[in-house]
């Protein structure tokens, strides 16, 4: 309800802890941006100069990533119909090997993942990639673009170490023994826990 109330156009992507159906009701995207019939959350934008994609990487049965046949068509046919327009593409599964995260790659599918990033980097279109699921910044080049990471407030699930570019940035560590992780907390602990964060957050910016 507060992303809704907000005047911007807002692009969402499931990740490894959603589920489809619940987002396609949180959050739909436009219909004419989807294909009609598709079970998967993907769908395409313009925004004046520039069209954003947002891909479905999610396998309901792993945590880590996965991109199928059906999936890779509507992709295709996205980037067929954006003709020339420059393109950021955002998903939330990483489709290559990141430096100092642990397990490497975080697909399920090797190949898979292979096929996307390819398909990504050969795109002349596409000037960018934005993901996730690693909770942290990084970044790799693919193709002429360049695919970063953005970070998350859920520091507990970082995979990897922190660059030591970022050494010396404030950063919050809260513990609790008794808590879950998101909606596996307590509805008391979750009021904790944002308390903390948005403390930490106007003391940073002297608010």
């Amino acid at each position: 309800k507060t992303l809704a109330s907000l005047d911007i156009p807002l692009i969402a992507v499931p990740g490894n802890r959603d589920r489809r159906s619940a987002m396609l009701t949180a959050v739909p995207p436009p219909p004419a941006a989807r294909r009609n019939g598709s079970p998967f959350v993907q769908y395409s934008m313009t925004f004046d100069t520039i069209r954003l994609i947002a891909l479905d990487t999610v396998d309901e049965g792993s945590g880590l990533g996965q991109f199928c046949d059906e999936r890779f068509d509507e992709l295709r046919e996205f980037l067929r119909e954006g003709g020339s327009l420059p393109t950021v593409v955002v998903l939330h599964h990483p489709p290559v090997p990141l430096p100092s995260v642990p397990g490497g790659l975080q697909f399920g599918d090797a190949d898979a993942a292979h096929r996307l990033a390819m398909t990504l980097a050969r795109d002349a279109t596409i000037v960018g990639v934005l993901a996730g699921h690693i909770h942290r910044r990084a970044t790799a080049a693919l193709g002429r673009a360049s695919l970063e990471t953005i970070p998350s407030l859920a520091v507990d699930l970082r995979k990897g170490i922190q660059p030591r570019a970022e050494a010396g940035r404030p950063i919050l560590l809260r513990t609790s023994s008794n808590s879950g992780h998101g909606i596996g907390a307590g509805l008391n602990e979750r009021v904790e826990q944002d308390t903390d964060q948005f403390s930490f957050l106007f003391d940073q910016l002297g608010m």
